[in-house]
């Protein structure tokens, strides 16, 4: 890959630097973009040329596809839901530490015995923001789950589409041409 590229892109790439970085097409690089495009998607931006350029973020997640594709050994498909699962794994964690963050700084004020700066009013005020701060997350992390869900059936269906109905012709010309074809049937007899 060429360095130069990076510099005149601001250290974004486009979709054929991706293509030569990750080893694979033009085709290649479109198809993951399409399978990742939620993750993707704020990390998509327009070059000089209206060329899709992604930045490092976004760089960093179709490595980790490919990646996770490579070493494993599994579809692209199977790679994308591997990793989403990666990174919603990761977002909780990170909930979670900010969390344990909070509550410890809050147990050593009450362990030195600065209850007075902490008055009972703002201990209600955080246990209320701790269980919104919960049930948010629950109802994040269902709605997130449910979009997968119906992104998968709408995939699903997609495969099971019928082909669009043949183009008939209006029902008078139908009998024009049968009596056209009969007709001519007659001729072709003498």
């Amino acid at each position: 890959m060429c360095p130069v590229t990076l510099t005149r892109n601001c250290g974004m790439l486009t979709v054929q630097d991706l293509a030569d970085l990750l080893g694979t097409t033009v085709r290649g690089v479109r198809l993951r973009l399409e399978l990742l495009d939620d993750l993707v998607s704020p990390h998509l931006h327009r070059g000089a040329r209206n060329e899709i350029v992604v930045d490092q973020a976004g760089i960093a997640l179709l490595q980790r596809l490919e990646e996770l594709r490579k070493t494993r050994q599994i579809p692209l498909r199977e790679a994308a839901k591997i990793l989403r699962d990666e990174l919603k794994n990761n977002e909780s964690v990170n909930a979670r530490q900010a969390e344990e963050c909070l509550t410890s700084k809050i147990t050593q004020k009450l362990d030195l015995g600065l209850e007075s700066e902490l008055s009972w009013a703002v201990k209600m005020l955080i246990d209320e923001l701790k269980r919104n701060s919960e049930n948010l997350q629950k109802e994040r992390d269902y709605w997130r789950d449910l979009a997968l869900r119906l992104q998968s059936q709408v995939e699903d269906l997609q495969r099971l589409a019928l082909p669009a109905p043949r183009e008939q012709h209006p029902r008078w010309a139908r009998g024009l041409f049968r009596w056209l074809r009969g007709n001519l049937a007659g001729h072709t007899r003498c």
